[in-house]
């Protein structure tokens, strides 16, 4: 099975933009999402990304850059996506921090509770 790399474009405005690579196993790495998660649990507590969403590709909250193509964290799947994983900020909106970017629309109103995924990428309810 082996490793994905994973190349995080970061940002802490107003400071630039800047790569930040990890090596991430490819087992267990359903989603873009899921990979995101690992890299925040076991490598980087310190990586900003939307995790609070509907992990369903419906709220769209979860808009990235991977490989170049606009996509949503949550339902983009690791597989076909190559050895190298690039995942950037949603293009043309500001940037908050990392991946968190402030959206020029309304997000529909999200779950009553708060959803984190756990190691198995399983959604548990914390509320």
């Amino acid at each position: 099975m082996g490793e994905i790399t994973v190349v995080i474009i970061r940002q802490a405005p107003p400071a630039g933009a800047y790569r930040q690579t990890y090596r991430v196993p490819r087992a267990g790495m359903l989603r873009v999402l899921d990979v995101l998660n690992y890299v925040y649990e076991n490598l980087d507590p310190s990586l900003a990304f939307r995790n609070l969403i509907c992990r369903d590709g419906v709220c769209h909250a979860c808009f990235l850059v991977v490989n170049g193509k606009r996509s949503m964290s949550c339902f983009t799947p690791v597989r076909g996506l190559g050895d190298t994983v690039e995942i950037g900020p949603a293009p043309g909106e500001k940037v908050v921090r990392d991946l968190v970017v402030e959206h020029d629309y309304d997000l529909p109103p999200g779950p009553p509770v708060v959803f984190e995924s756990d190691p198995h990428g399983q959604a548990d309810d914390h509320g």
